[in-house]
C-alpha cells in the first residue's frame, strides 16, 4: 500500500441532470482554510481523499448535551453518523449530531433539525444511533432513524422530506423498545422478499419493515448489535463482544444461519451506510476506512489517519443516481481543534 495525498474531485463529475449546485471542496488534500495541514490523511494507491464540507456551521459542540438516568449517562453531540439522501429530499447528506440531524445540501448551507424529547425516556429520540433512506415505492420515501435510551421510550422514527418526525415504537417482550442498527434492502434480496425492505435490530430481534407491515424475522441476534448491511442475499452485522467488535453474517437466504467472519480483532468497527453494490466498507478502530470481503470478512485498508487527534466516526456510500455514487463519505472529528467535517474518499 502506498501512503499518498491526492489531488481530487473538481466536481465536474456532478450529475448534470439533478439540477443542484456542487459541493465546495478544496483542490487537494490540504485544508487551506486555516493553515492546518492534512498530512495525517493517507490512502492506498489509486485512491484519493479530501475535505467535502466543514460541519462547523451546522452545530456547536456541547460536551454534556444530554444526561440520561439522572446523570448516570452523559452524552455529547459530536457528529456520529452520516447517511445519503435522495428525492424527495433536496439535500444530499444527513448527519446525526446528538439528538439533532444536520441537513447537508450540495451548496454547503447546513440546517440543524432538533428532535430532542421534552423529557428523557419519553417520546422522542434520546440517543439516535443509525439512520438510512428508504423508499418503499408507494410514495413513502423517508429517512429512518433508530434510537435507544437507558430505560425506554425510544424506537424507530420516520423523518419526512420536510424534516418532520413520526415515531414508530417497536416494543418487545422485555418492555424495552430500543432500536439501533438498521439497513435498507432496496431490492429485497435478503430472505427472498423481492420487495423494498428495511431491517432493524431491537434487543435480540431482527425486524422487517415494508410498505405493508412490520414483521419479526429472527430472534437470536446478540444483545449488542451496532450495524447491519446487506450484500446480495446475506445480511451482515457487527456485535460488541467484551472488549472487541466482531463481524457476523446471517444467511444467505432464509436460513438465518449465523457465522462469525472477522478473524482480525477490532476495538471498534462501524459498517458504512449505503448499498453493497459498491462493496462492503467499514470504519475500523476510529482511524481507517477498510473494504470487507463478504466471504471471509478480511479487511483491506484503503484510507486512514495517522494522527490520533483526528477520529473517523462513520461512513456512507451513496448509490446511483446520487452525485457521489460509489464514493465514500467519512465523518472526521478533532476535539482538540474543535473541528468536525466530512471527507470524500474516491476509489481508483
Amino acid at each position: 500500500m502506498l501512503a499518498n495525498r491526492f489531488a481530487i474531485l473538481t466536481f465536474a463529475l456532478l450529475c448534470a441532470g439533478c439540477g443542484r449546485v456542487g459541493f465546495v471542496t478544496s483542490t487537494d488534500a490540504t485544508d487551506h482554510g486555516d493553515g492546518d495541514s492534512d498530512s495525517h490523511l493517507h490512502t492506498a494507491g489509486g485512491w484519493s481523499i479530501a475535505q467535502l464540507v466543514d460541519l462547523g456551521a451546522g452545530f456547536s459542540y456541547v460536551q454534556q448535551d444530554f444526561m440520561d438516568g439522572q446523570g448516570a449517562e452523559v452524552r455529547d453531540n459530536a457528529p456520529s453518523y452520516v447517511a445519503a439522501l435522495y428525492l424527495p429530499f433536496t439535500a444530499e447528506l444527513a448527519v446525526i449530531a446528538g439528538r439533532s440531524v444536520i441537513e447537508v445540501p450540495a451548496d454547503g448551507h447546513l440546517t440543524n433539525h432538533d428532535y430532542r424529547p421534552t423529557t428523557p425516556d419519553g417520546d422522542g429520540p434520546d440517543a439516535p444511533g443509525r439512520m438510512t433512506y428508504a423508499d418503499f415505492k408507494n410514495g413513502d420515501a423517508a429517512l429512518w432513524l433508530g434510537s435507544s435510551s437507558k430505560d425506554g421510550g425510544d424506537g424507530l422514527y420516520r423523518i419526512a422530506s420536510d424534516w418532520t418526525m413520526q415515531g414508530i415504537h417497536v416494543v418487545n417482550n422485555v418492555t424495552l423498545n430500543n432500536v439501533y442498527a438498521l439497513v435498507f434492502d432496496a431490492g429485497g434480496s435478503f430472505d427472498a422478499q423481492q420487495a423494498p425492505s428495511l431491517y432493524f435490530a431491537t434487543e435480540q430481534k431482527l425486524e422487517r419493515q415494508t410498505a405493508a407491515a412490520t414483521t419479526q424475522v429472527n430472534t437470536a441476534l446478540p444483545l449488542s448489535v451496532d450495524d447491519l448491511a446487506v450484500v446480495g442475499n446475506a445480511l451482515y452485522f457487527t456485535a460488541e463482544v467484551q472488549t472487541e467488535v466482531e463481524l457476523d453474517r446471517l444467511g444467505p437466504g432464509t436460513s438465518y444461519l449465523q457465522n462469525q467472519l472477522s478473524s482480525a480483532t477490532s476495538a471498534d468497527l462501524t459498517l458504512a451506510e449505503g448499498p453493497a453494490d459498491a462493496g462492503l466498507f467499514a470504519i475500523r478502530n476510529d482511524a481507517a476506512l477498510v473494504t470487507v470481503d463478504p466471504a471471509s470478512g478480511t479487511f483491506t485498508q484503503v484510507a486512514w489517519s495517522d494522527d490520533p487527534a483526528w477520529v473517523w466516526r462513520a461512513a456512507c456510500v451513496p448509490r446511483a443516481p446520487h452525485r457521489l455514487a460509489g464514493r465514500v463519505i467519512v465523518i472526521e472529528s478533532n476535539r482538540v481543534l474543535d473541528r468536525d467535517r466530512l471527507l470524500v474518499i474516491t476509489p481508483p
